[in-house]
């Protein structure tokens, strides 16, 4: 119901628009997938899956400084399953078919944007490691933000354009967003309060010779990750990275990113039924995209590290994700192979697995 109203208030908002642009997709997947997992008893998974998903967007310039965004898309379809925080209609099995990615406004005046609602917020290195946090960073690297938050987030940013020249750019942007919202009681209001926990998120894009060179350090914090249990003290999470990307021809740009993170539970220690960890977690990644005049080839390769400090000081899992894939466009449609493999290893344990992921896409989009 809620998505419903969403919907006619921005229909009603386009009504008056000067202007409305609309664009979207529909995917098919062909997936097949194998697993094998080495440890005492060895075993191998197969899977054969038919995937599709689906999106519409709409764009609102609604005055010279004031825009609107709205997103519509399948969360069944693709890999973008998980997404949390969307409103969503249910079918009869209470799946949802459609749900809201984004709903966004955006003003500017003079150097300075504000987005608000649902935003669209781009992946960075930071971001995918900051995506596990909750599960101690383990399997970090896994998936892309995209693929986890479908590049959006609830939540307010600003932006400013400092300085802009030939030679170099600068950005600066902050965002908060709700990272977890226990609600409201009658019963403790104030405790249920202090659950509450908010991400902020500090980046400063620098671009070089006209963008030939971006340069984007991160600063990422969740608060209140853990809680003592009258309130009195409590642990944030905290992670920092770099991006960057050179534009080495119209033919080549190459990508690259590394970021850390970490924190530990000790405002719990008081408790004896919570176990004490100190997690931490590293990614590094690095992508080549080749446009050989027919097409656009995505090559990457990410390398992902988590340990707990306190449970097992000696112990580093570790995690190799690479992909290749290329995009062969028909006039609106494109026809994408895409092999993908994963490959985990402890080191205590002597415990891998490793998955290869082979599929067809094709995309038609407008």
């Amino acid at each position: 119901m809620r998505l419903l109203v969403s919907v006619l208030l921005f229909i009603s908002t386009a009504a008056v628009a000067a202007d409305i642009t609309f664009s979207g997709d529909a995917q098919y997947r062909f997936r097949y997938e194998r697993e094998a997992l080495k440890t005492t008893v060895d075993s191998v998974r197969y899977d054969l899956t038919h995937r599709y998903s689906w999106s519409l967007k709409a764009n609102v310039k609604a005055k010279e400084n004031l825009e609107f965004g709205m997103k519509l898309s399948n969360p069944s379809g693709a890999s973008t399953d998980p997404v949390v925080q969307n409103d969503s209609f249910p079918n009869a099995k209470n799946a949802a078919q459609i749900v809201l990615r984004e709903f966004y406004f955006h003003w500017t005046i003079n150097r300075v944007s504000l987005w608000g609602v649902r935003i669209p917020v781009p992946g960075t290195t930071v971001l995918e490691l900051a995506a596990y946090e909750s599960k101690k960073y383990v399997n970090a690297g896994t998936d892309p933000w995209l693929t986890l938050t479908d590049n959006a987030l609830n939540g307010l940013c600003i932006s400013v354009s400092a300085l802009e020249n030939d030679r170099i750019n600068l950005r600066p942007a902050l965002l908060t967003a709700v990272a977890f919202d226990t609600g409201t009681s009658l019963v403790k209001p104030a405790e249920r309060k202090k659950l509450d926990q908010w991400k902020f998120m500090l980046s400063l894009p620098i671009g070089l010779l006209k963008d030939a060179l971006i340069i984007a350090p991160m600063g990422y914090l969740r608060t209140t990750i853990a809680q003592s249990s009258d309130g009195s003290t409590s642990n944030n999470s905290a992670a920092a990275g770099l991006d960057a990307k050179a534009v080495v021809n119209k033919a080549v740009t190459l990508t690259a990113g590394f970021a850390v993170g970490g924190y530990k539970n000790d405002a719990q220690s008081a408790d004896t039924t919570i176990a004490q960890v100190q997690p931490s977690g590293a990614l590094a990644k690095i992508c080549a995209i080749v446009k050989p005049g027919f097409g656009t080839l995505n090559a990457g390769l990410t390398f992902g590290q988590w340990k707990d400090a306190l449970s097992a000081p000696d112990r580093r899992n570790r995690l190799i994700f690479g992909s290749l894939k290329y995009g062969i466009p028909v006039k609106n449609l494109t026809i994408e192979p895409w092999l993908r493999g994963w490959y985990y290893f402890d080191n205590q344990t002597d415990v891998t697995k490793l998955k290869i992921r082979s599929e067809l896409s094709l995309i038609g989009s407008f």
